[in-house]
């Protein structure tokens, strides 16, 4: 018997911990509105959700793949269904034409059965005639002969009197007999036919038994598939939510930062350094974006981040990236929107081991083996690949080994 186990259904709401409350402490203000931690609990929030999306797209496509499976099933077993009501109605048919061949196999002993009751009375209505005519006997029969012809004739008569008589008889006894074994054989196949008929009913309700488990069946596995559904229709609504949420924390932070700009002239935030980070090329970088001002995230948070995140205070989408230093372009992927992850993205051949990668692009304005300048424009700031919410992600790397591009910019 078909038997499926349903997996687990992943959970729709994920605690998302916003941690409120921790203080930046400047000169004149203390803000606690908006941190640091707050942006990075969203950003891996919507991760969490692109990974729980994930998982949801591959049960979605099992529990089809699994309907589609059973769907088969079902209509495998509608026609073992339909064979097994066609072998019964065979086999109805077959004993409807027994039953009227025993119809007639009774009729056709009534018949006989009447004849042998009409003999049979004319023969007592002859005996009694004679009976009645007096006690003749055989012996007056052959003494009042006329003659030795007369006595044979009346001798013969007698004879083929009581041998018709006979005969009448054995041939309908023999007749009788006949029809009653033709009978019997008939009425053995009828109740061979009625024992078919039991075994296929027998068989036909474990079918319809196995047809209702089947449908039970699938019946399941399309409120599972439902329910997965489900789930990524509240995740894509949660995601939304999210996207809205961060762009106003970064706004938040950003007015933030200009107020603690404003009354602190400088900054009092600490980047985290790779220890293992080469020292600053000394080339004096400059801001690869500059109408955005706020870094979102640092180097080397919680996530293990690999640069710098640049935002402003409002929307930074469609807003100028320009080349940290001059150098060659060596990647300006325009094409591919997921990009392993940084969607739309530039890099630069700086010289002597050094380049530079801009990320998340909405748009890429320059073209592999082209020289730039520092300063140059080179793309637009954008929300491709894994991103959530327009943001420039600006990486600094020395061969094969990326640094904190803190340590680069002017």
């Amino acid at each position: 018997m078909f038997k499926l186990v349903f997996k687990k259904i992943i959970p729709v709401i994920l605690s998302v911990c916003l941690v409120i409350g921790v203080t930046y402490k400047f000169t004149t203000r203390t803000y606690a509105e908006v941190t640091q931690d707050d942006i990075d609990a969203i950003k891996e929030r919507q991760s969490e959700l692109e990974k729980l999306d994930s998982e949801l797209d591959a049960e979605i496509e099992t529990a089809r793949s699994d309907i589609s499976k059973q769907k088969d099933l079902c209509v495998a077993l509608e026609k073992k269904i339909d064979n097994q009501q066609s072998e019964i109605d065979s086999v109805l048919q077959a004993i409807d034409i027994l039953n009227d061949e025993i119809s007639e196999k009774e009729a056709a002993i009534a018949d006989v059965q009447n004849e042998i009751d009409s003999d049979t009375e004319r023969l007592r209505q002859r005996i009694k005639s004679l009976y009645l005519a007096g006690d003749t006997t055989t012996l007056e029969i052959i003494l009042g002969a006329k003659d030795f012809d007369d006595l044979l004739d009346k001798s013969y008569v007698i004879k083929q009197m009581g041998e018709a008589d006979a005969k009448i008889v054995d041939d309908l006894n023999s007749n009788m007999e006949s029809i009653r074994e033709e009978k019997e054989i008939i009425e053995s196949d009828k109740d061979e036919l009625l024992t078919q008929k039991a075994k296929l009913e027998t068989k036909m309700a474990e079918l319809n038994e196995l047809q209702s488990e089947y449908n039970t069946v699938l019946s399941g596995l399309e409120d599972y598939k439902s329910e997965l559904e489900a789930q990524k229709s509240a995740n894509a609504s949660e995601k939304k939510s999210l996207v809205n949420e961060l762009n106003e924390a970064e706004a938040e932070l950003a007015a933030q930062y200009a107020a603690q700009q404003n009354s602190d002239n400088g900054s009092n935030y600490t980047s985290y350094i790779d220890p293992y980070a080469y020292v600053s090329s000394g080339s004096g970088y400059c801001w690869p974006a500059p109408q955005c001002s706020i870094i979102t995230a640092y180097w080397g948070d919680d996530r293990g981040h690999k640069g710098i995140d640049l935002a402003c205070a409002g929307s930074a989408y469609g807003l100028p990236i320009v080349a940290a230093q001059s150098g060659t372009v060596t990647i300006a992927n325009g094409s591919d929107s997921w990009g392993q992850g940084w969607g739309y993205y530039i890099k630069i051949d700086h010289g002597n081991g050094y380049s530079t990668l801009y990320a998340h692009c909405s748009q890429v304005v320059v073209s592999p083996g082209q020289s730039v300048e520092r300063g140059e424009l080179i793309g637009y700031i954008g929300n491709t690949g894994n991103s959530y919410g327009a943001h420039l992600h600006f990486e600094c790397w020395y061969g094969d080994i990326r640094y904190d591009p803190l340590t680069e910019l002017a």
